[in-house]
């Protein structure tokens, strides 16, 4: 095909330079294309991290809510539960 276009173009200068254009619009929307692709990677790779940083948060809610259940339970004191939350931090 570039052969054919190098053929034109030696017969007619206009039609030269609109094929010149032609192959930049071409290269222009592979490197869109790329980079939309890169983009597109980038904002499910940081999308699954929010998901996984929720997902943790959500998991120790429900561990640290069952563990304070189960002092409850156990019949320790509130100021009991509270110097081990302290101990913890």
């Amino acid at each position: 095909m570039r052969g054919k276009i190098n053929e034109i173009a030696v017969l007619e200068e206009g039609i030269a330079m609109a094929g010149g254009v032609f192959l930049n619009i071409i290269r222009d929307m592979d490197q869109r294309a790329r980079l939309e692709s890169e983009y597109k990677g980038q904002l499910d790779y940081q999308s699954k991290m929010v998901q996984a940083k929720r997902e943790g948060e959500e998991i120790g809610v429900k561990k640290r809510d069952a563990e304070l259940l189960n002092l409850i339970a156990t019949g320790h004191t509130l100021e009991d539960i509270k110097r081990e939350l302290e101990a913890r931090n």
